[in-house]
């Protein structure tokens, strides 16, 4: 991480969470088991304003919370990755330039099946630059004003796909740089 320039600002706990991943068919569910506690208050940065971008999960809502506000003041990009909706996920959105959430997200605000339900709470909230991530069927999306819009997933033959396990990682952390690179390109 260190030699790619990316910060990585570590946290100390007690006693950890476990993730158990269960394959199946080319997807995966993810069992978590037990409680995330943490030994005194999470690291605060202070000096981000040579960050390109700050992303965060909301698993850690109040370190989240304090730095996303932070970058928003300074104008460094933040970004979500929205797996599931977390206690301060709401507060958090007003701080998010860039939210590209599950459609477990979705379900989880009650939008089950109707993206552009969901797509517009986040526009709502500030975000700039919203997505909802599909698998096999794809992403919806919107950039600033624009439109709602679908782009179709790239196509992996079944017997080629060894593990998703971390495919949603990858994505953001993609979708990111590309944005970094150029953020008038178009997702498509």
């Amino acid at each position: 991480f260190h030699r790619h320039g990316v910060d990585i600002i570590p946290r100390t706990v007690p006693k950890s969470a476990l993730s158990f991943i269960r394959p199946h068919n080319g997807k995966r569910a993810i069992v978590r088991c037990g409680k995330e506690e943490y030994d005194g208050p999470f690291p605060r940065l202070t000096e981000v304003d040579d960050y390109h971008a700050v992303h965060v999960d909301g698993h850690q809502i109040d370190a989240a919370l304090y730095h996303t506000k932070l970058c928003r003041e300074l104008g460094v990009l933040t970004s979500l990755d929205g797996g599931s909706v977390r206690e301060g996920t709401e507060e958090l959105l007003g701080f998010i330039d860039v939210a590209i959430v599950s459609e477990q997200f979705c379900k989880e605000l009650g939008h089950s099946d109707r993206y552009g339900e969901a797509l517009a709470y986040l526009r709502s909230k500030g975000v700039k630059i919203g997505a909802v991530t599909c698998g096999e069927r794809g992403v919806w999306f919107f950039e600033g004003d624009g439109d709602v819009r679908h782009l179709d997933a790239i196509t992996v033959p079944q017997e080629r796909v060894v593990d998703a396990n971390g495919a949603g990682d990858i994505f953001h952390g993609a979708y990111l740089h590309s944005y970094l690179q150029d953020p008038h390109a178009s997702w498509e």
